[in-house]
């Protein structure tokens, strides 16, 4: 096998993240250092500590084969506003330039670069690929969202929108429909089908769909009776998460099902969901554990009926979602984005019209009635990524890009 050196370009990396995004650029660096590959990684913890809030993850032990190279400047605010303001950063992309002459890498991977460095580029000869790991490409803010948290269906009034919601404006942008215009020799690669619609929709061709994956976990802890009420969220307390629609949704039809309800996470409505939970008399079905360790979130995983996903913004391919599968826990999840396309196909029933308490209440009761035979369900969830989000899918799919093998 022919041995290639991979330059990974990313604002954030573990432990300096909170997102998906980064999390996945560490699982690709893995599985391809232990294929033999080498990597190496450029990364800016100033644009976590200004973009991001909250506490670091645990984080990940440096890799013996991996090199992984911090962009650090004098100034961490400063250069963030003017990649954010300007669209570049001159010390940022001479960095980024000087370690590729450098290395000299076979493959240039850009991912989420936003505060870092405003849009990929192709340095020297190498094989030059961008994962769009949400809306960046299309959309400033990367989700699409209004102020008023409805979905943008176009680019109109982008810098407005942006300073609706209090932004550094992203002037580089105002005189392109918000588009980040790409040279023709980088390979887009979408993790979604719908991601990929709405690019293709908005004038952006993408190159290839090759979907997220997770790491293989072990065969699961639980039998079918344990914690066979419990359903669980993990993820952010935010309101485009839908976590607020979750609670709604759960009380009203609290009476239809014997599920209790563990939220997992941490964010700026959390005081609000507490409350909610009082309000509406919750408090003995409905927990908030805050932020747990990631052993505690995989027990949890391995001891839970069901995981329960109800975004109200079109996700991606959130790495959640896709974590649930490989523990072979049954998911129930809103029509928002590529969430359908990560459920199996077989348990449509448990797809509801997001931001729709009833719909939710709905899949909710009717989840109920297979507490008492999970089997099938935990089958087919394995089945399901064992079929298109393993490491070796994955890695097989980008490889072949790489090559120039079955591109689309």
């Amino acid at each position: 096998m022919e041995t290639l050196r991979f330059l990974m370009i990313t604002s954030h990396y573990p432990p300096n993240h909170l997102g998906g995004d980064a999390v996945f650029v560490e699982y690709l660096s893995k599985e391809l250092i232990s294929r033999g590959h080498e990597v190496h990684v450029l990364t800016a913890p100033g644009a976590y500590s200004l973009l991001r809030s909250g506490p670091k993850h645990s984080g990940s032990q440096m890799l013996k084969k991996e090199n992984v190279h911090r962009f650090e400047p004098a100034f961490p605010r400063a250069s963030v506003l003017s990649a954010l303001i300007a669209g570049t950063q001159a010390k940022a992309t001479k960095k980024a330039k000087k370690i590729a002459t450098d290395l000299n890498p076979d493959v240039v991977h850009w991912h989420n670069t936003k505060g870092f460095i405003g849009r990929p580029l192709v340095l020297g000869q190498a094989r030059t690929l961008y994962t769009a790991h949400d809306y960046y490409v299309v959309c400033p803010r990367s989700n699409l969202l209004r102020p008023d948290l409805s979905t943008c269906t176009g680019p109109f009034n982008c810098l407005s929108c942006h300073l609706r919601w209090r932004k550094p404006p992203p002037l580089w942008r105002a005189g392109s429909d918000r588009l980040i215009e790409f040279d023709s020799r980088i390979s887009l690669i979408s993790p979604s089908e719908s991601l990929a619609r709405r690019f293709q929709d908005d004038g952006v061709k993408v190159t290839k769909v090759i979907r997220n994956f997770v790491p293989r976990h072990s065969k699961r802890t639980g039998t079918p009776h344990d914690n066979r009420n419990v359903v669980v969220y993990i993820g952010m307390l935010e309101h485009h998460k839908g976590v607020t629609t979750l609670i709604k949704g759960f009380a009203r039809s609290k009476n239809g099902h014997g599920f209790k309800l563990k939220i997992v996470g941490d964010g700026s409505i959390k005081g609000d969901l507490a409350r909610l939970i009082r309000e509406l008399d919750v408090k003995d079905r409905v927990e908030l554990t805050g932020f747990i360790s990631r052993d505690a979130v995989n027990n949890l995983r391995s001891e839970s009926a069901f995981q329960i996903v109800p975004s109200e913004w079109p996700e991606n391919s959130p790495l959640t979602a896709i974590e649930a599968l490989s523990f072979g826990l049954p998911i129930i999840v809103s029509d928002q984005g590529g969430l359908p396309e990560i459920a199996c196909a077989e348990d449509r029933q448990f797809i509801f019209a997001g931001g729709d308490e009833r719909s939710l209440g709905n899949c909710l009761v009717n989840a109920w009635k297979f507490t008492d035979s999970l089997g099938n369900l935990r089958e087919r969830a394995k089945d399901r990524y064992e079929r298109l989000f393993t490491p070796e899918k994955h890695i097989s799919d980008y490889m072949k890009l790489i090559n120039g093998v079955d591109s689309d």
